[in-house]
């Protein structure tokens, strides 16, 4: 593997995770439908550190407002209640049995909208990322031809292929970012 191949494979590990970390926090935000990943990190005092709620329940949507929260530790109920209540979800956690229940309200079109835009942001700042990522890729192809570790040729190649890749994975976040607009739109 030549200079050129090895920055290329390096630089498309760099945005793959720029991407997943991008559909991850998009998970987060809420939508028409309400998913765990709504909550699982909210931070839970489990004996005196924090942990996020993923870690101490299991969590399940079983409706489309509705979640379960079923802690593992009967004893951090309460706790995690009060993590909830904190938490500006716009609801109030109702603790039935060994399980919480945290039934959402539905979103405003205001909310909506909000939303939208927060969703928007993050994509433009991904965006700015994935081209800074190639810019310095493409500095570092520069430099390696100016050292005569790679030939012109290996120089104009790998631009185009860090061009394709940019183009590439900027498709994959806009179409992860359509898809959650449409949900958040109650068109999902």
């Amino acid at each position: 593997m030549n200079t050129a191949d090895n920055l290329l494979h390096r630089t498309k590990s760099k945005m793959e995770e720029v991407v997943e970390y991008f559909r991850v926090e998009v998970g987060k935000m809420r939508s028409d439908r309400v998913s765990p990943e709504l909550v699982d990190d909210i931070t839970i005092s489990v004996y005196g550190q924090g942990q996020p709620l993923k870690h101490v329940a299991n969590i399940t949507s079983i409706g489309p407002r509705t979640l379960e929260i079923s802690v593992w530790d009967q004893s951090l109920i309460p706790e995690v209640e009060k993590s909830l209540q904190s938490a500006s979800l716009g609801a109030s956690p109702v603790v039935q049995g060994k399980s919480i229940l945290l039934s959402l309200p539905t979103m405003s079109q205001e909310t909506r909208e909000q939303i939208i835009k927060l969703l928007h942001q993050k994509l433009e700042e991904v965006k700015i990322s994935l081209r800074s990522m190639r810019e310095d890729a493409i500095k570092q192809l520069k430099d390696d031809k100016e050292d005569s570790r790679i030939t012109e040729d290996e120089f104009f190649k790998g631009r185009d292929k860090f061009d394709e890749l940019i183009h590439d994975t900027t498709k994959v976040i806009e179409k992860v970012s359509e898809l959650k607009e449409k949900t958040i739109l109650g068109n999902s």
